[in-house]
Formats: structure tokens, C-alpha cells, sequence
């Protein structure tokens, strides 16, 4: 039996032209069921104010609660909005925070000229699930 999967809707961020979108994936494991809990409301803080953050064109947030797992699929205007959104305090905030609720995490990231979602999340997942990758 395959264990439940929650989906976040797709969150669109800020409209901004984009000859390249920028994707960046994300899966990370909790040390325990009471930990992948404690995160859901936190990723839906996070997913609430997704628009907010400059250079970022949407999100999409699932969890396997059952497995302890989370996933984050993000895409960007830029690499340079990435890395700015991976360095700025709310974000080092909150990794702070659940660092130590992790038995892993591992992120993965790429450019493309169009969007899919069924379609990045397929590559996502893929990349995510191989070792090695950080």
C-alpha cells in the first residue's frame, strides 16, 4: 500500500519575465512522525506568504507524513534570486529551526526554457532519489 501523499496547490509567485526559469528541488526526511508534524504548519505558513518573495515565480510543497517526508519543487527568475532567497535570514531562520529535526535533506537544482509541473516534479523526484545528491 502506497502511504499518502499531502499536496500543497501550486503557489504562484510574483509574474516576472523569464527567458530561462530557474528549478530548484528540494526532499528532506524528520527524525520523527512528531517532528514531519510539527513542520506541516510551518510549511503552510511558508507556502501563505510564497508570493512575497522577490524573484520567485511559484512553489509546490507534499508530504508523506507516514514516511516522515517532505518535498519542495520552487521556481525562480534567476539564480541569483535563488541564492538570495537561500541566504536571507527568514530562510536561515527557519533552517535553523528544523535542522535538528532532520535525518537528511537533500536539495537538487536545474534551468529550463518551460514549465510543467507533473513534469519537474517526475525529474524532481528522480534526482531526489538518487545518492549522492546534496
Amino acid at each position: 500500500m502506497k502511504s499518502p501523499e499531502l499536496r500543497f496547490p501550486w503557489r504562484a509567485g510574483t509574474p516576472a519575465p523569464a527567458l530561462v526559469l530557474h528549478v530548484s528541488a528540494a526532499s528532506f526526511t524528520f527524525a520523527t512522525y512528531r517532528d514531519a508534524i510539527l513542520a506541516a504548519p510551518r510549511a503552510a505558513l511558508f507556502w501563505a506568504r510564497w508570493p512575497g518573495v522577490p524573484g520567485a515565480l511559484g512553489l509546490s510543497l507534499r508530504f508523506q507524513p507516514l514516511l516522515r517526508r517532505a518535498w519542495m519543487l520552487s521556481v525562480w527568475t534567476s539564480a541569483t534570486s535563488l541564492d538570495e532567497f537561500v541566504d536571507s535570514p527568514s530562510q536561515r531562520l527557519v533552517m535553523a529551526a528544523f535542522r535538528p529535526r532532520l535525518n537528511g535533506s537533500q536539495t537538487v537544482s536545474w534551468q529550463t526554457s518551460s514549465f510543467d509541473i507533473d513534469a519537474c516534479w517526475r525529474q524532481a523526484k528522480a534526482a531526489l532519489s538518487t545518492p549522492g545528491t546534496t
